[in-house]
């Protein structure tokens, strides 16, 4: 945030940011948490974090009534979230998910105001599962969506392909692509598909040159022949997994 919400939040104006705050509760309360404030990393004051391994708990100010707003991220897919006026239940959280690495389950019994984003439950039951639901999801929303329409026998062909369907849909201004991740940034085979003004398909690259021009058969076909040796299932991760 570019301005100084400090003053909304008498706590936080006393000690001078949302990362010393916490550090100071930290500290009193003798928590093993490694609070690592905006301000530690040249940015706003507003803001602080924790993290281990593949957790990542961060704490903002809401710009408006100075309430602490606390997200649950897990391969930076937010998962859950608590809105607080109290450091020490927001730490409390914290130390469960980030330190204990509970589930959110777990999370809300220790903290009863945390609030589960709808896909949790699919994400925490894996990545096939999560990668499924997503397929049903995204293609009930393409039914209702006449910019998105012309996808759907797309997704029904590729549902028929083990190779694809084990992949994470990912649209973006009407393409389709699929990714070997199930969090941003995407790990995509540099393919993507379209529809076009007389009801078929094409397949770009990265570079939106035409590779392939088609029926939803024709196109998920060129797909398949021209993903790459190993190309999935999707994991839990972001495409920096595959940097390592």
């Amino acid at each position: 945030m570019s301005k100084d919400l400090t003053r909304l939040y008498c706590d936080i104006a006393t000690h001078g940011s949302v990362g010393k705050l916490l550090k100071a509760v930290v500290h009193e309360l003798s928590s093993p948490l490694v609070i690592v404030g905006g301000e530690d990393r040249g940015l706003s004051k507003d803001w602080a974090l924790a993290e281990q391994n593949v957790r990542e708990g961060r704490v903002s100010l809401e710009d408006i009534q100075g309430i602490l707003i606390a997200e649950f991220r897990e391969h930076g897919a937010k998962l859950a979230h608590l809105a607080s006026r109290s450091p020490r239940d927001v730490l409390r959280a914290l130390e469960a998910w980030v330190i204990e690495q509970v589930n959110t389950k777990r999370l809300s019994e220790i903290s009863p105001g945390i609030e589960i984003e709808p896909f949790t439950e699919f994400y925490e039951a894996g990545p096939e599962v999560f990668v499924r639901e997503c397929w049903l999801h995204d293609m009930e929303d393409w039914s209702n969506d006449e910019h998105k329409r012309h996808l759907l026998p797309v997704a029904q062909e590729a549902l028929k392909h083990p190779q694809l369907s084990r992949l994470l849909p990912v649209t973006s201004h009407g393409w389709l692509s699929f990714s070997r991740c199930t969090s941003h940034p995407y790990s995509t085979p540099g393919l993507k598909i379209a529809g076009l003004p007389d009801g078929r398909c094409r397949v770009c690259d990265e570079s939106s040159n035409e590779l392939c021009v088609g029926d939803a058969n024709t196109v998920v076909a060129f797909l398949v022949k021209h993903l790459p040796p190993d190309f999935g299932p999707a994991i839990h991760g972001t495409a920096h997994d595959f940097e390592k």
